[in-house]
């Protein structure tokens, strides 16, 4: 019997050459099946995530069930009703995330949105591999915070009518959702026209603003002083 002989050092570096090809390949086809199948099913593609559109009319029952736009008229319902899309989402997808540029005001309808941020914490690391020979390392991690749970009849993405128009949170479905989606300047341009309305949506989205800012920052100073034990920030 002959000895098996071993595969040449570049044989091998060939075959793992292919074989990284191969998974790229694969990788590229799944990427693209899913974006065709996306646009086949008339869904919309967006970075790590599918938005599903559902082609139906928004009806002015809908928008009125939100306390933002309750005793709206129903002329001026029936134009923002016309803006709107209702997109539906999986449980654990991103709607937008912090720092995304802000265009959209969104309400839930049915399931429920987290807002939430990122905070980044930097821990000292320490590598010992024998006495003599001792490395440290910076190192970054980084924790979703979650800041706010928003339910049906609820909205967010107030950022998209306050400069600099970007959005201070991460939005991510807890569960499998349904949202409508209003562009902001269309929104704008409606209340224009439309004064006494657009007053009444302003000062309810100012009400909306400052409890949430109020919410936070009664949760800051909570977690603070249980950290720090301290009376002052």
């Amino acid at each position: 019997m002959q000895p098996t002989q071993k595969p040449h050092a570049s044989q091998l570096n060939r075959y793992k050459s292919r074989k990284m090809k191969g998974r790229t390949k694969g990788r590229l086809i799944s990427k693209s099946l899913t974006v065709l199948l996306a646009l086949l099913s008339g869904c919309a593609a967006a970075p790590g995530y599918l938005i599903i559109k559902e082609e139906i009319v928004i009806e002015n029952s809908i928008l009125s069930d939100f306390p933002i736009l309750a005793d709206t008229p129903q002329d001026v319902l029936s134009e923002i009703a016309q803006l709107g899309e209702v997109l539906v989402f999986a449980g654990n997808q991103t709607i937008f995330k912090e720092g995304d540029k802000a265009s959209v005001l969104y309400g839930v309808v049915d399931g429920e949105v987290e807002l939430g941020i990122t905070v980044q914490d930097k821990i000292l690391k320490t590598d010992i591999q024998y006495e003599e020979s001792i490395q440290t390392r910076i190192e970054t991690i980084e924790n979703f915070i979650i800041i706010e749970s928003i339910d049906p009849g609820e909205i967010f993405g107030w950022s998209a009518f306050i400069d600099p128009k970007l959005y201070t949170s991460t939005a991510k479905c807890s569960q499998p959702s349904k949202v409508i989606s209003l562009p902001a300047d269309e929104l704008k341009s409606i209340f224009a026209n439309n004064a006494t309305s657009g007053f009444v949506f302003m000062e309810r989205l100012s009400a909306v603003i400052s409890q949430r800012l109020r919410n936070r920052t009664a949760k800051l100073i909570e977690s603070w002083s249980q950290a720090f034990d301290v009376n002052r920030i």
